[in-house]
């Protein structure tokens, strides 16, 4: 009988936390689940690239409420970065009706333009604790060759003040054998270079 040994962690200890970025995310999901309830609609993450194997697994189950993380940008200089952070909301619906039934809605449920409502009014305006108020900047159809027929889909496309306090976001660098030490060299014009090996958490003169 022969055993295999798990893999190590590549770190022993997780200098990284959730961050801002991961609390934004849920505090978004969570905002849409109060007019979108998971008891009804099916909410998930949804990746950059999107292929239609991907949509049909992420469309398991409709009237669908995907996030998607776009990008952060940084409107400072220093080790503060704080800028805007840029998500997109999926709200998809599937209705073999008609396409007029997709988007006004039926007896078979709700359509896109009123999701779309509902989506814009419980967030733009929204305050995310310790970051700022999301600002819905467009919503707008959205498709793709290989997508369902029966399916209609509308991005609502929104930013959210971000700020990453570097040193607090990564552990004592201390903690990470590779960045432990490093060697350093000053040249101040004359002949002679001065060489020294900085040790992180060093504080002597």
């Amino acid at each position: 009988m022969s055993t295999t040994a798990a893999a190590a962690p590549i770190y022993p200890v997780q200098p990284i936390g959730p961050g801002p970025l991961a609390l934004i995310a849920r505090a978004l999901q969570a905002r849409l689940q109060l007019v979108f309830p998971a008891t009804r609609f099916q909410h998930d993450i949804v990746p950059a690239k999107i292929t239609p194997e991907i949509w049909k697994q992420l469309l398991r189950r409709t009237p669908f409420i995907g996030l998607g993380w776009n990008a952060v940008n940084n409107g400072l200089d220093g080790r503060l970065f704080e800028g805007l952070s840029s998500w997109s909301v999926f709200l998809v619906v599937k209705n073999p009706a008609s396409v007029p039934a997709r988007y006004f809605g039926d007896t078979q449920g709700a359509g896109l333009f009123l999701l779309t409502q509902a989506a814009i009014g419980v967030l733009n305006g929204y305050t995310i604790e310790g970051f700022g108020s999301v600002r819905v900047r467009q919503a707008g159809n959205v498709y793709a060759e290989s997508w369902d027929d029966d399916a209609a889909a509308v991005i609502v496309d929104l930013d959210v003040t971000t700020t990453l306090a570097l040193p607090e976001l990564v552990s004592a660098p201390g903690d990470l054998n590779e960045f432990s030490a490093m060697m350093a060299e000053w040249n101040f014009g004359g002949a002679d270079v001065l060489t020294e090996q900085l040790i992180v958490g060093d504080r002597s003169d």
